[in-house]
């Protein structure tokens, strides 16, 4: 994007079961502004909304809940298992745009970060979009781990793993990573480090 602004924009994202979340929860109780695409995600396919259309008309009546919302685990056992369902729609991404533009004009001084925590910023194709990429990366089998304490099966956690895009990819094209193998303070002490170098850049 090539609009003049004052606040800093960083795109984290990581690969399902990495810990991304944990790291945006830091990242905004040191100051960072946050929006979560998971949130712009539900605000899009709202029932009766064009993106809500646009899924049923694709997937079928299945993905629907009693009270026509969106049945989010099966939405999202096609989202990691349909490349199709994963290519990002206009609404979304002109919902997040819009988003962003409004948190921007309300943010205050220079130097202020936002913080966009989306899962397929690298899918999306929209790297341009921010001043820096942070990824979180961990192995296969700590994500595995922390999906199966989330709910999910050992064939549904590897599937969804899988199916994205290499993790390894990621880090290589992201201006800084974190891997989250370890504790939850080796994890803080790493965002930590991060974080200091993005008030640096948000400040010059």
């Amino acid at each position: 994007m090539t609009e003049r602004r004052r606040i800093f924009r960083v795109g984290l994202t990581g690969g399902t079961g990495a810990g991304k979340t944990v790291v945006a929860r830091y990242l905004v109780s040191w100051g960072a502004l946050l929006i979560e695409g998971d949130v712009i995600g539900r605000e899009v396919v709202e029932p009766g909304s064009d993106a809500w259309k646009a899924l049923v008309n694709a997937f079928g009546q299945e993905i629907l809940l009693h009270e026509g919302t969106l049945d989010r685990r099966k939405l999202a056992h096609l989202v990691f298992t349909d490349p199709a369902a994963r290519a990002a729609h206009p609404p979304l991404l002109s919902r997040l745009h819009e988003t962003i533009q409004r948190v921007e004009q309300h943010a205050g001084a220079h130097g202020r970060i936002l913080v966009v925590d989306a899962a397929l910023i690298f899918e999306w194709d929209i790297l341009d979009w921010f001043d820096r990429i942070l990824v979180v990366v961990a192995s296969e089998e700590s994500c595995v781990r922390r999906l199966i304490e989330d709910g999910l099966s050992e064939a549904e956690a590897r599937g969804r793993i899988r199916s994205q895009l290499d993790p390894l990819e990621k880090a290589r094209r992201a201006h800084e990573v974190i891997r989250n193998d370890g504790s939850l303070e080796e994890l803080e002490t790493a965002a930590r480090e991060v974080w200091e170098r993005f008030q640096q850049a948000a400040r010059a």
